[in-house]
């Protein structure tokens, strides 16, 4: 039986979900396991994570609710937009730069999977003011 909240369950695994605020909405992570990543965007109308890439994980976008405009490309300066509307899935490629913008208050849930041979993933993304960031996990 279950002991983490008395369902009754035989094989139940309950997990917490890791919420951090952001200033464009909530990030939740939902599932992280060798290989990939499970994360639960609240994204506020007007708003977007900054234009960013992973060199090393393919992303894919679930819209559950709301508008989202998506922009992704190779270079900053030449990214090509489009509309996800909800219940529809998008595909970034690694290393493909990319940003979701909420048109109307929106939740996405993103699946990202990584190549173990290829190494550590590099995040790398441009901040508002110009500057670029690389993160490795």
């Amino acid at each position: 039986m279950c002991e983490g909240c008395g369902c009754g369950s035989e094989k139940l695994v309950h997990g917490t979900i890791s919420r951090i605020g952001q200033p464009w909405g909530t990030e939740e992570l939902v599932s992280k396991s060798h290989g990939y990543t499970i994360k639960r965007y609240t994204i506020k109308q007007g708003a977007s994570p900054d234009a960013h890439t992973h060199e090393r994980e393919t992303h894919t976008f679930y819209l559950v609710s709301g508008l989202v405009k998506l922009e992704a490309g190779t270079h900053v300066d030449e990214l090509v937009e489009d509309f996800l509307h909800a219940g529809e899935t998008a595909e970034i490629s690694a290393g493909q730069i990319h940003r979701l913008t909420a048109i109307h208050d929106s939740v996405v849930i993103e699946i990202a999977a990584a190549s173990s041979a290829l190494g550590a993933c590099h995040h790398t993304h441009e901040q508002e003011d110009g500057t670029v960031v690389t993160h490795s996990h």
